[in-house]
């Protein structure tokens, strides 16, 4: 049957996260004040419509880059924006779908 799950994602240039296959990423955003009060454990969280009989996962790869930072050599498609601390601080979110080739 197919529902709408969360994935705890860290707080890094890229990071990884164990899903069911096939699920549909839906955005990818901070919950409540989880990146903007000191000693909160530094994460987002992605959000994906799955199904939860599928038993089978796969590993997708997440890439988080400010604004004016380095996207890196990847492939990237665009999932959401986050701001957090009232908006000083913006961080644009994608999902890597493979690596480039040299």
């Amino acid at each position: 049957m197919k529902k709408i799950f969360k994935y705890k994602i860290l707080f890094t240039d890229v990071s990884e996260v164990d899903m069911p296959v096939d699920a549909e990423i839906l955005t990818v955003d901070k919950q409540g004040d989880s990146l903007e009060n000191s000693g909160v454990e530094n994460h987002l969280f992605i959000w994906a419509i799955v199904d939860d009989e599928e038993k089978q996962t796969e590993m997708r790869r997440f890439r988080i880059a400010g604004t004016g930072y380095p996207l890196g050599d990847f492939n990237l498609k665009y999932i959401n924006t986050v701001q957090i601390y009232g908006g000083y601080e913006i961080y644009h979110i994608f999902e890597i779908i493979n690596e480039k080739e040299n």
